[in-house]
């Protein structure tokens, strides 16, 4: 059996030794017979009592509604209302919430209104539950609950990707693009932000804009359907909902590129593939095909760094390297 150590005696809550003196009175009135011990051991449990009820009573009762006031989007500030109502003073309240809100400040009374920031660090689907603590009064004893809540689903960063390697379109003609998004379980190494399916989440999400703005209609194949976006569209919101939904249900991106490319509809295709194992698949007369390569041994060893390797291998079939926070804004550049 592992003894305890100082460092474990210390993390203990003050009301343990609280409890321990209790005792010691107890025992020397037993053996001593002294009737006026009974004075600081009755005080004594009196407020090892009052400092136990008094936090489990305010968090049994307390009803906790948090609104977000602003978009979720990895990397901008995120402001929410929290309202506060308990039948007890909410006296030592500390708040942690979702994205790392936090609020240890003075609350006078039974209920709060605060108004608190964030700013989302990750993409995709975030716990949106808070934890709430208590330590008051004494600091004798604190009590704890978790609330839940639905997740929150922060949407991926925007970050501009300054050329792509097309031509201008003329007068018109119509552009389609073929865009496969790999929400396999295998498609997913490193972690947070050097996550392979979260840096693929933020690189397809600018690279459909990216498209758009140069007059391509992006067709977005996930394993929930396919997403039409028309050529110089502005709004693409259910486009980032249903890739971060899309992460819930695994399809790889090579069958996705068999369902949706059964005809030659779209003259540029997009795929995703490891490095290591990629291989072009066959296509249709006429179209291009970008193979976004991600590096394995990079995002498992997320401190390596060398260059961007950019390979041409014809006219028509291009590769990039995806290495775990790369600016976007100049990976289509070839050298």
């Amino acid at each position: 059996m592992a003894r305890m150590t100082i460092k474990d005696w210390q993390q203990l809550p003050p009301g343990i030794y609280g409890a321990a003196f209790a005792l010691i009175l107890l025992a020397l009135i037993i053996l001593t017979g002294q009737q006026l011990l009974w004075l600081p051991l009755c005080a004594l449990l009196a407020s090892l009592i009052v400092a136990w009820v008094w936090p489990y009573w305010a968090l049994a009762t307390l009803n906790l509604e948090a609104h977000c006031l602003s978009p979720l989007r990895q990397g901008e500030i995120a402001r929410w209302q929290v309202n506060l109502c308990s039948q007890l003073p909410l006296w030592g309240l500390v708040l942690t919430g979702p994205l790392g809100l936090t609020c240890s400040q003075f609350i006078p009374g039974r209920k709060a209104q605060l108004q608190l920031s964030a700013q989302p660090q990750l993409a995709g689907n975030q716990s949106g539950s808070w934890q709430c603590m208590v330590n008051y009064p004494f600091n004798l004893w604190h009590h704890s609950v978790r609330l839940r809540a639905p997740d929150l689903a922060v949407m991926p960063a925007l970050e501009p990707i300054d050329y792509l390697p097309v031509g201008e379109p003329e007068l018109g003609q119509r552009r389609r693009a073929l865009v496969c998004f790999d929400s396999c379980s295998e498609f997913a190494l490193g972690e947070e932000t050097n996550h392979t399916q979260l840096v693929q989440l933020k690189l397809m999400a600018n690279l459909c804009r990216a498209l758009a703005a140069h007059g391509y209609e992006v067709n977005l194949a996930t394993s929930l359907g396919l997403l039409t976006a028309p050529a110089y569209s502005a709004g693409f919101c259910a486009l980032d909902e249903i890739l971060l939904h899309a992460l819930d249900r695994p399809a790889r991106a090579e069958d996705l590129l068999a369902r949706y490319n059964a005809r030659p509809d779209a003259q540029l295709v997009v795929l995703p593939q490891w490095l290591s194992t990629a291989v072009a698949p066959e296509l249709f007369a006429g179209q291009t095909l970008w193979q976004l390569l991600f590096d394995e041994e990079r995002f498992i060893h997320p401190l390596s760094r060398g260059r961007h390797f950019h390979r041409r291998l014809s006219a028509v079939h291009w590769q990039w390297v995806i290495e775990p926070q790369q600016p976007l804004a100049r990976l289509f550049y070839v050298h």
